[in-house]
């Protein structure tokens, strides 16, 4: 037993009940997206997206082949910490963190709802880092870490945008060092956004 006294600091207690309000129990809600927001050891984010928006779809990246997890209706997805991914027309960009991230998605009525929950361990460090692969070969273009910069939503939704920004500054620095493609300008974090624009899809 940890003697709260002794360190100074309090030992964070999980949250074992609660619920996240995705539409009402007919699966009525208005289009929309929640805030990041903090439960206990994770961090949610709830959209709710008119079903004739273009799907998201949740991408790996594995050895430099690109794995997508997209279906029609209901999908339940874990991308296990350390493994870089996107949700496309959501974030332009792959992220790679310390912490697990579950996806869930949920076709009602007009309205198709995701749920993002990310963390749920003790002990993570928040580290974070972003990334652009080649539409092409696979090859990785850009990478930037960013050490201890705290939970997944702050990071996503905030503190990866100067990143994004730092891609896009140059033609030159979008640019394959492989075979030469020129990946298109970035988008941050950008929910409900029916301008974000996509990366052309890997050929994989």
């Amino acid at each position: 037993m940890v003697d709260e006294q002794a360190t100074g600091r309090a030992i964070p207690e999980p949250i074992l009940n609660w619920t996240l309000r995705l539409a009402d129990e007919a699966g009525h809600a208005a289009p929309g997206c929640e805030p990041w927001r903090t439960l206990g050891q994770h961090d949610a984010w709830v959209g709710r997206y008119p079903t004739a928006h273009p799907p998201l779809r949740v991408q790996e990246m594995h050895a430099g082949r690109c794995a997508e997890f997209a279906k029609a209706g209901y999908l339940m997805h874990r991308v296990a910490a350390g493994t870089p991914y996107r949700i496309s027309r959501l974030f332009g960009f792959w992220h790679i963190s310390d912490a697990d991230l579950t996806w869930l998605q949920v076709q009602r009525g007009d309205l198709t709802l995701y749920l993002a929950l990310a963390g749920g361990a003790t002990g993570l460090r928040g580290d974070h880092a972003v990334a652009w692969y080649c539409a092409r070969c696979g090859h990785e273009i850009a990478r930037q870490a960013f050490a201890r910069a705290g939970r997944t939503g702050a990071f996503l939704a905030e503190r990866s945008r100067a990143a994004v920004a730092a891609f896009n500054a140059t033609a030159e620095g979008r640019r394959c060092p492989a075979c030469g493609w020129e990946h298109p300008p970035a988008y941050p974090f950008s929910p409900l956004d029916p301008q974000a624009a996509d990366a052309p899809p890997p050929p994989w």
